[in-house]
């Protein structure tokens, strides 16, 4: 079976869900910009506020984009896709898990939890553990780890490890020298990372849903954010699983067939992928050169490119991981993304692209980019307030009363407004519908999930700002 070599192209309802958004969007940024720009107009429009309306254009329409995911994936509705059967014989599959100085015990703890699900789901899969730890001591007791898996699992001759010698590429160079040697054993690779969780059923779907459509590359799930300890891990796990899946649905329904991969809980055609997923090096130093970071995106980009569907299903359940536990290991995690998301503007014009995977490289810099237009504007506006001119309150030579000046406190206040609405609105919008439906049940009932909903939203108020300036 081979690739199409022509891009699929979106269907219907995918064209007008990215329509909508894009149109919403840009209205939302344009109100935005010209009620500012009314407000500016009060004592002089100058350059200053020019530039002010440009940036409240920009990041009101990052804003509204955001919002519309969610809005589009609460009321656009999307139906089940099939769940076929799982045919005989059964694909060859393989269960990669890419390690790098990993807690041995936790890590093949989860390798034993997931063999034996997969097991009584019935499924023959293989496992491969793909180390890239550099310290030898650690190797040594992965390797301790891993001879004890096999005794407790009866794993010889289907679950195996390996340790690079070069581990050039991070983790996707981990992947791909993986499947340049092996690949050929293997129809399809489960791949995910040392702290995910997947069930023996969830990989049986997977696997049933690649089988039946011959032009699925790849196939990613939601994961789940599991094991929270801290008040702030648990209040992302909290998010994952309320907000997570209707901002994913609204996400498939925009992205169709040139959907995400998130590098990790996801499954892919080996052949497909060998054949299209080869990552460049980019020209020059780090930050911006070198590997690339955030390599997922870019191979999903590249298998549509070659004509493979990317789809991202959040109806699949039992896909889980586990989450930062502090603000610390958080932001560690957003500047690794952050170098990785920027890197993508040296591949938005890459050749032979679907449009829709440049927009998304375009969305990807933009959502670390946002930030410093965010703390552009503020410096702005108070370089616009010091140049204003002063206000006039006796224009009249003998006026015995003064004139105070139209203010433009209802311009200020519906973009303050309108700005807080698209933070907001979206999740408080969720919660109603939770409290409609059944979903209510899953989160401790009405009031315990509307306190859940108020402390997350107040947490991700507070935390903006701090990851700005980090």
């Amino acid at each position: 079976m081979t690739p199409q070599h022509r891009q699929i192209a979106a269907d219907g309802p995918t064209r007008f869900a990215r329509a909508v958004a894009l149109l919403l969007s840009l209205g939302a940024a344009a109100l935005a910009a010209t009620l500012l720009a009314e407000a500016a107009a009060r004592d002089g429009f100058s350059g200053w506020d020019g530039l002010r309306a440009l940036l409240v254009f920009a990041t009101t329409a990052w804003l509204a984009w955001g919002a519309l995911l969610a809005l589009i994936g609460l009321f656009g509705g999307r139906s089940t896709p099939p769940r076929p059967a799982l045919e005989a014989p059964q694909p060859r599959t393989v269960i990669a898990v890419p390690i790098c100085n990993e807690d041995p015990l936790t890590t093949f703890a989860r390798i034993a939890a997931i063999d034996r699900s997969v097991a009584r789901a019935g499924v023959t899969a293989d496992f491969v553990v793909l180390s890239d730890t550099r310290d030898d001591a650690l190797a040594g007791k992965e390797q301790f780890a891993f001879a004890r898996l096999l005794r407790e699992t009866e794993g010889q001759g289907r679950i195996f490890y390996r340790r690079r010698q070069d581990n050039a590429g991070r983790k996707a160079g981990n992947i791909e020298e993986f499947i340049r040697s092996y690949g050929g054993a293997y129809d399809f690779a489960v791949i995910l990372d040392a702290d995910s969780l997947m069930e023996g059923e969830t990989i049986r779907a997977m696997i049933a849903r690649m089988q039946a459509d011959p032009q699925l590359g790849l196939l990613q799930t939601l994961p789940k954010i599991i094991g929270a300890r801290s008040f702030f891990g648990r209040a992302l796990q909290f998010a994952s699983w309320f907000h997570g899946p209707i901002f994913t649905r609204g996400l498939a329904r925009m992205q169709g067939a040139t959907g995400p991969f998130w590098g990790h809980n996801a499954i892919i055609r080996v052949r497909a992928f060998a054949e299209s997923c080869g990552l460049p090096e980019l020209s020059g130093p780090p930050p911006l050169g070198g590997h690339i970071l955030s390599h997922d995106y870019v191979e999903a980009a590249l298998l549509a490119r070659a004509g493979w569907k990317v789809e991202v299903d959040e109806t699949l359940g039992g896909s889980f991981e586990e989450g930062p536990e502090n603000v610390l290991s958080f932001a560690r995690r957003e500047r690794r993304w952050c170098q990785g998301n920027l890197q993508h503007a040296r591949l938005i014009f890459a050749p032979g692209l679907a449009g829709w995977s440049r927009f998304v490289f375009l969305q990807n810099v933009t959502a670390y980019v946002v930030s410093l237009l965010w703390a552009a504007f503020l410096i702005t506006s108070a370089i616009s307030t010091l140049y204003a001119p002063p206000p006039e309150y006796f224009p009249g030579p003998y006026q015995l009363f003064p004139v105070f000046p139209d203010t433009s406190a209802r311009e200020i206040t519906l973009l303050a407004l309108g700005v807080l609405g698209l933070l907001v609105v979206p999740k408080l919008l969720i919660l109603i519908h939770a409290l409609l439906t059944d979903r209510a049940r899953d989160f401790g009932r009405a009031l315990r999930m509307a306190l859940s909903v108020l402390t997350e939203i107040v947490l991700t108020t507070l935390l903006a700002p701090l990851m700005l300036l980090y």
